[in-house]
């Protein structure tokens, strides 16, 4: 069939219509309120997953939109399973040529025709979850797991998918690069190594074929991907396939905004743009610009091999580990490339720039002692740290080859663990240095042992996390033998114990790496230093607080679970004040006052007083007063102490415990 000039949506519709009469094309905003409201997803819906395809049942999808918004007729009806496919944007229209337009929408509906059979077959057998965890295990742990990641980051799965909905997504987009791009294939899911067994078990699930050839909309789609450069699926809106090339005064402001980019210090957007310039250069002006971004990028890799304390002829390196990325990251907005490439810069722009914190409170409270304006030195070096480790987890979704990857990986994990070591080696003598002025120094072996694993446990949580709180030193020092001296004094009391000083210390030796701990953090500290930094304190904790007061909880909290289910929700037992009891002698007195002065009596009492009741609590129609309340805490206390202190008694409870399960289930 001929194809027009100008692809117009009527005609995209009827053509789409044709092949596949359960096909509907409709808005992109329509589309992703039908998967925020189907897959029950939260927010706005401005960005959902799988934007560009969805299949859903008929009934479900007419309650979430009109006829209307459909473009339906009055009369026509609908099969019982729909595929949505989203519009095309005005300017696709406008730009793309309609045999790439057609291929474009081929390989949504090819898509999409693979979920809904998957789905029809699948999804039916007898016990879809086992079927799912089989086809984990016949591609493979590491490979499924690699899989649901690509998946995940390129917005193909919903959020929490299981083993069975992200085997039929993978099975969805393998077929479609099988199909409409086979190169991009070992590069999307790089860990898969045997891609004839995936074909194998794919056919046993679905006739791809078939399908592919029932849902074509033109005669030479995979003849067409062959000459023209390949888009990924993932990308959002129109592909970089088939746009038209730059006028000449287009093309030189594409080259003026990366000479301003490099003009600022951003290499890698300069070189982008020189690269996205190249591709769509006029004739003749493609090789300069190309050499553009080349260069953009050397420079780019000389600063990175003096900021790294590297020798020049790493440049090269750099240079060549880099330059595949180029590419890739010129097309589409914000790709995993160009991420990459942005962290990297990063790593340039923290150490030439420079870290520095603004705090007037600070200025103001040491009455300018401290800076207004302060360089943060070592938190310049964990952010270099952690800029490098980020960009090597992002070269696992990089396009690129095996080799490649594997080259750029092995580059990065060097010089990450470079990276780190230094950083370990300008921290650690000041955690040292505070450590010993504070006082937590090691009085034999064990014990220097344990403050030198204490020191690299501390190191470890600032690589990784680029910074060090209260609360990983507090952890730390409980976790290991190096303890805490006792308070001995209301000094050392009102000064705070070892580890307040050294959250205080920490922060001003390791300013912006280390964060003190909050005024909530450091009261309690505060406080239970006198229940456990004392030998009072621990005696009365022990002995008193942990049993008698666990046994008065223990009984207080069963006592209101009762009023509770009794529906006294409103009452609340009184345990606290105990039994009056009648004291004689202020009641004779008070007789003798009466005798006295009746009048004042009188008018002061002319409403009797209350009779005093002994506080009670009713449990089931009984009634439980204070005393013997607390007669039963004395009673779980004691045995709650015995449990404490006593092994044999432990030993003792357990046996009848084992005892009376055995009996139970006899």
């Amino acid at each position: 069939m001929e194809l027009p000039l100008r692809m117009t949506l009527e005609t995209l519709r009827e053509r789409v219509h044709a092949v596949e009469p359960a096909a509907l094309l409709v808005e992109p905003r329509i589309l992703r309120r039908v998967i925020r409201l189907d897959r029950r997803l939260p927010g706005l819906g401005l960005s959902v997953p799988h934007r560009k395809t969805y299949t859903i049942e008929r009934d479900r999808l007419l309650v979430f939109v009109d006829r209307a918004e459909l473009d339906l007729l009055p009369g026509a009806d609908l099969p019982r399973h729909v595929i949505l496919l989203a519009t095309p944007e005005d300017e696709a229209l406008d730009a793309w040529e309609p045999q790439r337009l057609l291929q474009h929408y081929a390989r949504l509906l090819f898509h999409a025709g693979v979920h809904a059979e998957l789905d029809e077959h699948l999804h039916h057998a007898s016990d879809p979850e086992d079927l799912g965890q089989q086809r984990r295990k016949q591609i493979g742990a590491i490979e499924f797991a690699e899989i649901r990641s690509v998946l995940l980051k390129d917005d193909y799965l919903f959020p929490t998918p299981s083993d069975l909905e992200t085997y039929i997504e993978f099975v969805a987009v393998y077929l479609e690069l099988r199909y409409f791009a086979p190169r991009q294939v070992p590069l999307y899911f790089p860990a898969i190594r045997d891609w004839d067994a995936i074909d194998r078990l794919v056919s046993r699930d679905i006739d791809h074929a078939r399908l592919f050839a029932q849902l074509r909309l033109t005669e030479d789609e995979t003849s067409q991907d062959e000459t023209a450069r390949e888009e990924f699926s993932s990308q959002l809106g129109p592909p970089q396939l088939g746009r038209p090339e730059l006028t000449l005064v287009e093309f030189r402001r594409f080259q003026a905004r990366a000479e301003r980019a490099a003009a600022v210090g951003n290499s890698i957007k300069s070189a982008i743009l020189h690269t996205r310039a190249a591709n769509r250069a006029p004739v003749g002006y493609a090789e300069e610009t190309h050499l553009a971004a080349c260069q953009e990028l050397r420079r780019f890799a000389k600063r990175l091999q003096q900021i790294l304390e590297q020798t020049k002829e790493e440049t090269n390196t750099w240079y060549e580990v880099l330059s595949p990325l180029l590419a890739p990251a010129a097309e589409g907005f914000w790709s995993s490339e160009a991420r990459l490439l942005y962290d990297l810069q990063k790593v340039c722009v923290e150490h030439e720039r420079g870290v520095y914190r603004l705090d007037l409170i600070d200025w103001i409270r040491t009455r300018g002692k401290r800076p207004l304006r302060r360089p943060l030195p070592l938190l310049r070096e964990t952010l270099v740290s952690r800029h490098l480790r980020t960009a090597l987890r992002r070269v696992a979704s990089a396009r690129l080859t095996p080799p490649e990857r594997e080259r750029l990986s092995h580059q990065l994990e060097q010089i990450v663990a470079q990276v780190e070591q230094r950083s370990r080696d300008h921290l650690r003598p000041v955690i040292v240095q505070v450590l010993d002025e504070v006082g937590l120094t090691p009085q034999n072996v064990p014990e220097e042992v344990a403050r030198r694993k204490l020191i690299e446990e501390l190191l470890d949580r600032v690589v990784e996390r680029s910074y060090l709180s209260m609360a990983d030193v507090r952890d730390a020092l409980s976790k290991n033998d190096l303890k805490l001296p006792d308070v001995l004094s209301v000094r050392d009391l009102w000064a705070g114990d070892r580890l307040l000083r050294a959250d205080k210390k920490l922060d001003h030796e390791l300013d912006g790496v280390y964060r003190r701990g909050a005024m909530y953090q450091r009261w309690p500290q505060t406080l239970s230093s006198l229940a456990f930094g004392t030998s009072f304190g621990r005696f009365l904790t022990r002995h008193i607080v942990l049993p008698f007061g666990g046994a008065y909880l223990t009984l207080a909290f069963l006592l209101y679970v009762v009023h509770f289910f009794q529906g006294h929700h409103h009452h609340q037992p009184d345990l606290l004040v105990p039994d009056p009891e009648p004291v004689v002698a202020s009641v004779a007195a008070q007789e003798t006052v009466e005798k006295a002065t009746p009048t004042v009596i009188n008018a002061v009492t002319s409403k009797p007083p209350a009779p005093h009741h002994a506080p009670h609590t009713d449990v089931g129609g009984s009634e439980l007063s204070s005393w013997e309340f607390y007669g039963a805490v004395f009673l779980v206390g004691l045995w709650m102490y015995l449990l404490i202190h006593r092994p044999g008694f432990r030993a003792w409870n357990l046996a009848v415990l084992h005892q009376s399960y055995r009996t139970g289930r006899q």
